[in-house]
């Protein structure tokens, strides 16, 4: 995924994304997303395998029901993500 593209990222935990996910998806946990959003773009990329999205780049959060991923939208705006 380049730095152009929207982020498609799944909140779920874990255990179960290994259950299916959608092609192209990355798991970032909605548990440890306030925490992992600060960090350094190259911490991040070491730690999740994918770089941090920019503030100016669009994001999708899914999950199973739609409730973590309204929450991690929320946690992303207050933390300057815009799209």
């Amino acid at each position: 995924m380049s730095t152009q593209d929207a982020y498609l990222i799944d909140v779920r935990e874990p255990d179960e994304v290994v259950q299916g996910s959608i092609p192209s998806s990355v798991n970032l946990p909605l548990t440890i997303l306030s925490s992992s959003i600060n960090l350094p773009a190259e911490i991040f990329k070491k730690k999740f395998g994918w770089e941090k999205p920019l503030p100016e780049q669009e994001i999708v959060f899914y999950c199973r029901s739609g409730k973590r991923s309204a929450s991690a939208s929320d946690i992303a705006r207050r933390n300057g993500y815009k799209k």
